[in-house]
């Protein structure tokens, strides 16, 4: 049984416990699925059936019942009432319907018997209203009628009974069937489930002998191997992948054993040259041709000791008394790009580059160690600390770049203030010409200032003179004023004159008339007296009123007058107030004209200076152009010095 086991491989014997338990599974299954599948049929035989049956019964069940064809057939029968009998025709239909569908399923001696007894019934019931009908259209009492009523048998409830309990013992046949289905599945489940149980147990039982046991056996001369032990060989039982895998590491002891022989005695020749690298005042590092650190001389040591805390910053793991085995790529970030530049080295070629670890600089001339038939054997690396050298030129670079980031700045600088200059001389120069016509136009406009303050000074006089004449005016129309109220009272008196003297011709007329013929010349006389009164009165009556319309035009004038008065008071106070801002700016324009020139004076000295300011600050850009040259050929030469 063993040596079959042995002659087996892993994976078919893993393959065929997998086969057994999905055949295992797959049986389970179909048991489990045709079980269900006879359950599902009887379900659906269950819902045809039975379902449809207790259905149409319980139809026919209330057709013939409470408010059916039987409880219309006795009111009917009772009450003679035509609607009873329609009710009950109708009610029998449904009944001879349902019976009929009920008969198209399949049917059992008891269903014959029982529809058979209720189309029985229900003819038998439609015969006696038949009967009962005419003897209801004669009025017979229904006393008479009645006995229709009792007679026959047309209690059914025993068939319904009957046909229930038929329905219960399929229902529970059925429900017996699908728990026999179910515990034969669950029975079906555990024997699969043991099954694959005992496959697992026989599964762990074979791993242990083809796996377990050879993977110890080929772990433990592996840790040998690692442990540099590679004169115990491999026992190797077994045909299968783990036999074949302990005969790829008994191949790999023993080239390794040859290996290392070869190594121990490269080590040997390669002691001889370490004492001659030891007399020498740089750091060496010798290395197997896995890159694996295998010689290290005492200055290398020495320094490498000097540069733990700093390559500890970079490589917490770093220490130097551990450098012995350890791989030269743990001090790359990108090991396969270094191993693929040292494969390429040929015998005579080197390798030169500066790596950056932490704050340090190191420059490396590596280059690979070949046997007398140029076969690589390993590598050595050469290496130097230059950080010291790397922040001085760095300092020097940046002190460069600073300086030439500062003379470009001033270049540009000097160049837009050499452009702003000259644009400021520009416009220097047109500030002085157009101060030169504000200084034309600022004297005329003093000239004109100096006749308006004279047109203002003879305005005011003549509206002085004006004001003067108002007055005396103003004067004059009141005298008349006085004068026409005195000539209207001289009128009234002259009125109360004439009224006086037609009074006394009235009454010397009076007198005149009762002397008769003596007074008659008297009479006459009194008659011209008071002729002339009434013409004294009228032209008194009218002269008065012409004196009064004189005295209203008079008072009018008057008003007009000192009005014309207040308006001259006005216009000689607003002629005195413009006369005055004449004067003040005739003033102003003097200062301005005054100030313009000194102003003038200013501009020209200001333009002599900004053609001065041009002429230095052509003289900074050049020297700064001149300086930003020089610091880019200083610039160069840091860079070549970085790229040696």
């Amino acid at each position: 049984m063993m040596k079959l086991l042995n002659r087996l491989k892993i994976q078919h014997i893993i393959v065929g416990f997998i086969a057994i338990s999905v055949l295992a599974q797959m049986g389970s299954l179909f048991f489990i699925h045709n079980n269900f599948g006879m359950m599902e049929d009887n379900w659906q035989t269950y819902k045809k059936e039975i379902k449809a049956k207790e259905v149409l019964l319980n139809k026919i069940e209330v057709e013939m019942g409470y408010d059916g064809a039987i409880h219309n057939y006795k009111n009917y029968i009772l009450r003679g009432d035509e609607k009873y009998a329609k009710k009950f025709a109708d009610n029998k239909s449904v009944i001879l319907q349902k019976t009929e569908e009920y008969k198209s399923l399949p049917l059992i001696k008891l269903e014959e018997d029982t529809l058979s007894h209720i189309i029985e019934v229900v003819e038998n019931l439609d015969q006696e209203i038949a009967i009962a009908r005419p003897k209801h259209a004669q009025n017979i009492p229904v006393s008479e009628i009645d006995h229709l009523a009792q007679s026959g048998d047309y209690n059914l409830k025993n068939e319904f009974s009957q046909l229930s309990a038929y329905y219960d013992s399929l229902t529970k046949e059925l429900y017996q069937k699908r728990e026999g289905v179910r515990q034969s599945s669950e029975w079906a489940m555990v024997a699969s489930a043991a099954i694959v149980l005992l496959l697992l147990a026989a599964l762990k039982v074979i791993s242990d002998l083809k796996i377990v046991r050879p993977l110890v056996r080929a772990n433990n001369s592996v840790n040998a191997i690692a442990n540099g032990s590679y004169d115990d060989p491999i026992n190797i039982y077994a045909q299968d992948e783990i036999g074949e895998t302990l005969t790829y590491i008994e191949k790999m002891r023993i080239s390794l054993k040859e290996s290392v022989g070869n190594i121990q005695k490269a080590l040997n020749e390669a002691s001889t040259l370490g004492s001659t690298m030891e007399g020498l005042g740089t750091n060496v590092l010798i290395t197997n041709d896995d890159e694996e650190i295998i010689y290290a001389n005492k200055q290398s040591m020495k320094n490498l000791k000097a540069l733990t805390p700093a390559m500890r910053k970079t490589f917490p793991d770093f220490d130097a008394s551990k450098l012995m085995g350890a791989s030269i790529h743990m001090f790359h970030k990108d090991p396969s790009r270094i191993k693929t530049i040292l494969h390429a080295l040929k015998p005579g070629q080197q390798h030169r580059a500066v790596i950056t670890i932490g704050d340090l600089k190191l420059s490396l001339n590596a280059g690979g160690v070949f046997d007398k038939e140029d076969k690589r054997i390993g590598y050595y690396v050469e290496w130097q600390d230059v950080t010291q050298q790397y922040n001085i030129e760095s300092q020097i670079k940046h002190i460069v770049g600073s300086i030439n980031n500062a003379t470009t700045d001033i270049s540009q600088g000097n160049q837009n203030l050499s452009e702003r200059t000259e644009s400021q001389a520009a416009s220097i120069q047109q500030t002085t010409a157009s101060m030169q016509q504000i200084t034309e136009r600022v004297n005329d406009t003093a000239e004109s200032a100096r006749e308006a303050s004279e047109l203002s000074n003879n305005t005011k006089s003549s509206a002085d003179r004006g004001g003067e004449v108002v007055k005396t005016a103003i004067q004059a129309m009141t005298e008349i004023s006085e004068s026409s109220k005195k000539i209207n009272e001289i009128i009234s008196v002259i009125d109360e004159i004439a009224f006086q003297t037609n009074l006394l011709a009235l009454n010397a007329a009076v007198e005149a008339a009762r002397a008769g013929e003596q007074g008659r010349g008297f009479a006459v006389v009194a008659s011209e007296v008071r002729s002339l009164a009434g013409r004294s009165a009228t032209a008194a009556k009218e002269i008065k009123e012409l004196i009064t319309d004189s005295v209203n035009k008079v008072e009018s004038g008057s008003r007009q007058v000192n009005e014309t008065g207040e308006c001259l008071d006005e216009i000689i106070m607003s002629v005195q107030e413009v006369t005055r801002m004449v004067n003040n700016i005739t003033q102003a324009t003097t200062d301005q004209a005054s100030g313009i020139d000194e102003i003038n004076r200013a501009i020209t000295q200001m333009d002599s200076f900004t053609q001065q300011n041009a002429s230095l600050v052509e003289e900074a850009a050049s020297a700064s152009q001149s300086l930003k040259e020089q610091s880019d050929k200083l610039v160069e030469i840091v860079a070549q010095k970085e790229e040696k």
